[in-house]
């Protein structure tokens, strides 16, 4: 998926940290922590990424960049705002819970198993974006992979 700005509105607490390997990184790929490759992030892949997401990237690091490339982030869990892409034919009404589905797209799931993120405005199931507040992550410890 191409660079996309996700953030929409609320706290903006951004981090740098170092990007694993040549793994290429776009702006607004959700990133997880990668405790066993030096402290680094990745863009996630799946719903069992939930654990150990960090933010989201707020700019891009192609693949030709060296291992020890910072990149920014913005660190999930203070209220902030952000739009994702979601299923159109899923209801995105206020406190509807989402999990990982790619990089850059959320799923909605009816337990809190890997749920990462709850819909923060109601819109239906007209559109395919969804505006979203990610439960804290790896850092402040709320986000389960068992539920």
């Amino acid at each position: 998926m191409a660079s996309v700005y996700r953030f929409r509105r609320g706290p903006l607490v951004l981090r740098w940290i170092k990007k694993s390997g040549t793994v290429a990184i776009e702006m607004g790929d959700m990133l997880k922590h990668n405790t066993t490759a030096n402290e680094s992030v990745t863009p996630v892949g799946a719903s069992g990424d939930a654990s150990a997401l960090v933010g989201v990237a707020m700019q891009a690091s192609p693949a030709t960049d060296p291992t020890a490339t910072k990149v920014k982030f913005a660190e999930i869990g203070h209220g902030t705002v952000f739009e994702f892409p979601a299923a159109a034919s899923d209801d995105h009404g206020f406190g509807i819970r989402f999990k990982i589905t790619a990089a850059q797209e959320l799923t909605v799931i009816t337990t809190w198993t890997n749920c990462v993120a709850v819909c923060s405005e109601t819109k239906g199931a007209s559109g395919t974006n969804t505006l979203v507040s990610f439960l804290p992550g790896v850092y402040q410890r709320t986000i389960s992979a068992t539920g």
